[in-house]
């Protein structure tokens, strides 16, 4: 890993402009503010500076963390209070700030590419990070996140992705409420009232909606979609969302 030959910054004061910038990175807000989000992890940060340095703005390190460098020019160091308070779920060292990507907004009227068109609601940031990464490993067409969902860039989605998040194929949605889909494309719901999943052919392009967490399918996308269920045992009544997700891109990928 190479650091740029730019001094460091030192900041002990949470009143500092450039440190209130980054931790607000914590949430959605500040990140459609700034148009930035945090990453963290040698595998991420590695990735970016080999495909897209570019993009790459701030390297943040707590200052336990600079003081085992052998060289730490161009890194934003933060005393450990500071540094704690904004890295709350642990990530390691070093965090990257990095230029957020902007998503498409999704258009039902442009052309249907063939295979899975994933619509996601999930509020939880690590669903919708688990969902992304298996989504995008298990090679879907689109991912459209809806309205309910949780941004994608906030630190325990882009986790929960393992970074797949940077190169998916996300689009941003309506509602679940307000979503329509073109009558010649199969509409697909995951509701534990569906029929099995396995004993369906999937046709070569259509799209399927899963639940928000706890909700499930709104009654007006049920008298629209198929409704498709995977079969449990043992009285569990349901899923973790984005491990439903996870086993119905497998099922259907398969075939």
């Amino acid at each position: 890993m190479s650091y740029s030959s730019a001094q460091s910054v030192t900041i002990t004061s949470a009143a500092n402009p450039l440190y209130k910038k980054i931790n607000s990175l914590r949430h959605g807000r500040g990140i459609r503010k700034h148009g930035l989000f945090i990453a963290g992890g040698k595998k991420i940060l590695d990735e970016i500076t080999d495909k897209s340095p570019e993009i790459l703005k701030y390297l943040v390190v707590s200052k336990s963390f600079a003081d085992t460098l052998p060289v730490n020019k161009g890194l934003t160091v933060l005393s450990n209070e500071l540094f704690n308070e904004l890295n709350e779920i642990g990530l390691p060292e070093p965090l990257a700030v990095v230029e957020a990507p902007v998503f498409p907004e999704f258009d039902p009227s442009s052309k249907w590419e063939p295979g899975i068109n994933l619509f996601l609601p999930f509020g939880d940031p690590e669903n919708v990070g688990a969902a992304i990464r298996s989504a995008t490993g298990l090679g879907v067409a689109r991912i459209i996140l809806l309205r309910e969902s949780a941004n994608p860039l906030l630190p325990r989605a882009v986790r929960a992705s393992a970074g797949t998040v940077l190169n998916a194929p996300v689009e941003s949605g309506p509602s679940l409420e307000d979503l329509k889909i073109p009558d010649n494309i199969p509409f697909f719901a995951l509701d534990s009232k569906g029929i099995p999943l396995d004993t369906i052919e999937p046709p070569d392009t259509f799209a399927v909606v899963a639940g928000s967490e706890g909700t499930g399918i709104p009654e007006t996308l049920k008298r629209v979609t198929r409704l498709v269920s995977i079969p449990l045992s043992n009285d569990v009544e349901s899923l973790n969302a984005a491990a439903s997700v996870s086993i119905l891109l497998w099922e259907w990928r398969r075939k």
